[in-house]
């Protein structure tokens, strides 16, 4: 089978462009060795969060000096009505899929980390806004002693002293829990989709709940549905909100399933588990791309191609010894590599410069080589591939995955310019 359009890579962008395209009646096949970044990300899609080391209160309003100190940003294919249009899709779909997403350009929400500092973020799901620090609202940090790497007391104490928020910790101590240990939040999440753990917990956490108007769970508050969120606000009459946690992230995995659903409704297809490993080039266009199955290579061919393998992290660029980098599937040419001896920062905190490595695109998100001219006609990068598309320091994450993902879309379907 021919396909109209071929994903490869099932992150964020990948999931965002190939339901775009299924959507408008395309037929649209994801292709990816495994899941992409979301099950170790938080869930929330930062947009821009800081800008010359200062926080950012507003993308909208910082977006125009960010593009003018660093212009070769790809959020400069995007523009801000191509921003807003893409995140105002993801919202809508989220919204459909059951796991709804508040937030917009206006104004970054400032969220708590487990650590307890503020993070900003644009978006969030609706399960984590009641925790903005912009809110004075006394909150009560809970926690579970067998789930490792979350201490509510800690990071309740940080509030303390870094926002003079009223802000307390506590444990909950559950006999269904005893004797286990270093459980993962994944774990936590399916023993809150039951209804007597929920019970079990809110026994335990009633009788502490004092002046609290707010309680803040680790992001663990079911996998399958909003039962945990809604019952314990119901039950309790404080506003509840979780906590993002070191991964597995469990908005990250409600994300991802969310999307996927979102895709194979709209008659999309998706294979996981064999990696792409080549492709067939003939006169500047990929006529085919070859997956590695468990005894032979097999060919899947297609009118247009999504690259959206991530960076480094994900295995969209690899390296070397030497320090040579490259795009392992169309071999397509890496900008920006620094000197070997130079790809880290003297500081641990201090964004690397390898970090800024990737392709880059004109404005129909293709390709291009060191002189600016389109490498592959019909090939269309997207997500952390971009050179210099996610940073850390500044707060961008996501955002560019959902801008780049749906423009590429809306390219392919003719709604930009090529």
């Amino acid at each position: 089978m021919v396909y109209d359009v071929i994903v490869i890579g099932a992150g964020l962008a990948g999931l965002v462009a190939a339901t775009r395209l299924a959507q408008a009646g395309r037929r649209v096949l994801i292709l990816a060795k495994g899941v992409g970044c979301t099950h170790v990300s938080t869930g929330c899609v930062d947009v821009l969060g800081y800008l010359q080391g200062e926080e950012v209160a507003s993308p909208r309003e910082a977006l125009s000096e960010f593009l003018t100190r660093y212009p070769d940003h790809p959020y400069r294919h995007i523009g801000l009505s191509g921003l807003e249009e893409a995140l105002s899709y993801f919202r809508r779909e989220c919204e459909e899929a059951g796991w709804p997403y508040k937030g917009d350009l206006t104004a970054n929400w400032r969220l708590p980390t487990a650590a307890g500092a503020a993070r900003p973020t644009c978006l969030a799901p609706d399960t984590m806004t009641a925790g903005d620090l912009r809110r004075q609202e006394p909150l009560l940090l809970v926690g579970f002693r067998e789930l490792r790497d979350f201490y509510p007391r800690y990071a309740a104490a940080n509030l303390r002293r870094l926002y003079g928020l009223e802000a307390r910790g506590a444990y909950l101590d559950l006999p269904s829990l005893s004797g286990q240990e270093n459980i993962l939040a994944t774990d936590l999440a399916r023993a809150f989709d039951t209804a007597s753990f929920r019970r079990e917990v809110l026994r335990a956490l009633k009788p502490i709940l004092g002046e609290a108007q707010r309680v803040g769970f680790p992001a663990a508050l079911g996998l399958r549905g909003r039962e945990a969120f809604q019952e314990l606000s119901a039950e309790t009459g404080r506003a509840i909100f979780e906590v993002p946690t070191l991964p597995p992230s469990v908005p990250g995995v409600r994300l991802f399933e969310a999307w996927r659903a979102r895709l194979s409704l709209a008659g999309g297809r998706m294979q996981l588990g064999f990696p792409v490993v080549e492709a067939e080039i003939v006169e500047g266009r990929v006529q085919a791309v070859l997956v590695q199955s468990a005894s032979r290579r097999v060919r899947f061919a297609a009118e247009r191609f999504v690259l959206a393998t991530g960076g480094l992290y994900g295995h969209g660029l690899l390296t070397d010894h030497t320090g040579a980098m490259w795009e392992p599937i169309f071999r397509l040419p890496v900008h920006g590599v620094p000197d070997p001896a130079a790809w880290t920062a003297a500081h641990p905190l201090e964004p690397h410069p390898i970090q800024r490595a990737g392709l880059v695109v004109d404005e129909a998100l293709r390709p291009l080589d060191e002189r600016g001219r389109v490498v592959l006609e019909n090939v269309h990068v997207a997500g952390a591939l971009l050179a210099g598309g996610t940073e850390p320091r500044a707060g961008i994450g996501d955002g560019i995955s959902i801008a780049t993902g749906y423009r590429a879309a809306q390219v392919i379907l003719g709604h930009c310019g090529t």
